[in-house]
């Protein structure tokens, strides 16, 4: 699929773009009017027990209990249908290194699949709780928490100075982002106008590629129908690859590089897909984050389209209800765009907040990979100005300390150094693969200094137990020797306690004695 863009090429504009790359409109899969059709429920739904970090949740359901949509099914997880939990064990998700993580299989009632539930009350304005009790995630890319992302809005420290509605969706063949602004963009602007007020910004950019002409009129004419006042300002960019990328864009629209291992809130800015804009407003009037658009296209995809998709479908039910299902014993499936995305080998992997697309492609042998010349030209077109002929170099040797040093994190897998590579090195698989054995080993050494903790702890309290035995013996043992006879003394204690029960004997006797005399005084008496 990467040898298959390089005739979509043409010469990049002059922008403000660090590197990247410009590509030529492939958008197979956006018709005219830009609708969007909905899946058919499947019969059963997989939901990874997963947050945004990739930490594994702990369940709040049972096997055999009923969960109504929106119920919790762990903190942050939400079912996205009604039905039956009739399994939690590993199950396949998209990831590259295809990994099992723990789900949770619901069987669906089928005599309400077709349920839009508001589990909450409509509010006038948004709120981070609400936000968070509906399940809405980042719909653009990372999945990050959304109500973690704009809790900032009520941090003084860190208030939100600088609000960006990311609608730059620059990769090539996906557009479920501009299907959606071409069909809801007056709710969009709605949405806006509500996170605008409630994060209390002074500023707030809408960012969107000049090269859609059918969107921007969509969101010109919801502009204009607009009953208030718009208090955001629409920003038209060249549409260059990567430019829809989290800090590339906020260091091209607000000139402020954010460094590596800090966050925009940080520096009081937030920048929110516009997916998830609609997402957050949907969560004010009550409705739960439980689907999204996904994109189907490529070259062995006939049927090319949108759809909306619910959360914990099959990619194998997806292509099926799509009709792009009859190619695909000969075809690679990739999740994710031709450039950023990744190739899956399960197709019963579910659909989640972050599955944008779905390619089927032509199953391709890998160029011969050659040695690294030292032509910078990855460096070049690098869209965060890093070194990627250095971190491979430390790939290959799982050098992961001078990696971090160099900026291995700062890395957004956006593969245009794969692109423009004359030697053919999978440099972006190299770097993902890099960078999860980096964070494996930072799990790793978060569990050792937990269990370090518990062990010190542990060796504590049983120190402690030591000192209270040596006190309590060492304060018997001055009981003893402060006493001048202790035989004797323990042996006047016997005599006494024997004297006094020996005594409570003979009283009893007399007491007896005394019953029985005057039940026969009473017996005389006439």
């Amino acid at each position: 699929m990467i040898n298959g863009i390089l005739q979509f090429l043409r010469p990049s504009p002059v922008d403000s773009l660090r590197g990247g790359i410009a590509l030529k409109r492939n958008k197979p899969g956006l018709p005219d009017n830009g609708d969007i059709t909905s899946l058919q429920v499947p019969v059963t739904v997989r939901i990874p027990l997963l947050n945004y970090q990739r930490e594994v949740l702990q369940p709040l359901v049972s096997v055999g209990q009923h969960v109504k949509l929106s119920d919790s099914l762990a903190r942050g997880v939400i079912a996205s249908v009604s039905g039956t939990v009739v399994e939690i064990s590993p199950q396949p998700i998209a990831h590259p290194s295809d990994i099992r993580v723990p789900c949770v299989v619901i069987a669906t009632d089928q005599s309400n699949a077709h349920e839009k539930l508001k589990s909450h009350k409509e509010l006038d304005s948004v709120t981070v709780e609400r936000i968070h009790d509906c399940g809405v995630h980042g719909l653009g890319g990372a999945g990050f928490s959304t109500a973690r992302k704009l809790h900032s809005s009520s941090n003084k420290e860190h208030r939100i100075q600088t609000l960006i509605i990311n609608a730059v969706e620059c990769e090539p063949l996906i557009s479920c982002d501009e299907s959606l602004l071409m069909t809801d963009s007056d709710k969009i602007v709605t949405a806006i106008q509500n996170i605008i007020e409630f994060t209390n910004c002074t500023r707030c950019i809408v960012a969107i590629e000049d090269d859609k002409p059918q969107a921007l009129k969509a969101l010109n004419h919801a502009m204009l129908n607009f009953e208030g006042t718009l208090t955001f300002e629409l920003k038209l960019l060249p549409a260059v690859y990567p430019a829809g990328a989290e800090k590339p864009l906020i260091e091209r629209l607000t000139q402020t590089r954010i460094p590596e291992g800090s966050y925009p809130a940080k520096h009081g800015i937030v920048c929110i897909n516009v997916s998830t804009a609609l997402a957050i407003d949907e969560a004010r009037q009550g409705y739960p984050l439980i689907s999204r658009i996904v994109t189907i296209a490529g070259d062995l995809a006939p049927n090319p389209t949108n759809v909306r998709v619910r959360f914990g479908t099959s990619i194998a039910d997806v292509l099926k209800q799509t009709n792009n299902h009859h190619n695909i014993s000969n075809a690679c499936i990739r999740i994710g765009g031709p450039l950023s995305g990744f190739i899956i080998n399960d197709l019963t992997v579910p659909v989640t907040a972050t599955t944008n697309s779905i390619i089927v492609e032509e199953t391709r042998t890998a160029a011969t990979q050659m040695a690294c010349i030292g032509c910078s030209a990855c460096s070049d077109i690098c869209p965060v100005d890093l070194l990627p002929q250095q971190l491979f170099q430390y790939s290959v040797n799982e050098n992961t300390k001078r990696a971090e040093i160099t900026g291995i994190n700062s890395c957004i897998e956006c593969g245009c150094c794969d692109l423009v590579c004359p030697s053919n090195i999978p440099l972006t698989h190299s770097f993902r693969f890099l960078k999860g054995h980096i964070k494996e080993q930072r799990r790793q050494e978060t569990l050792a200094q937990v269990a370090e903790s518990r062990f010190h702890l542990r060796e504590q309290r049983q120190q402690q137990r030591r000192e209270l035995r040596a006190k309590k013996r060492e304060a018997a043992k001055q009981l003893l020797t402060a006493d001048k006879a202790p035989i004797a003394d323990a042996l006047e204690r016997a005599k006494q306690r024997r004297r006094k029960k020996a005594g409570n004997k003979n009283n009893t006797g007399s007491d007896r004695g005394k019953d029985e005399n005057n039940t026969q005084t009473r017996d005389q008496q006439p």
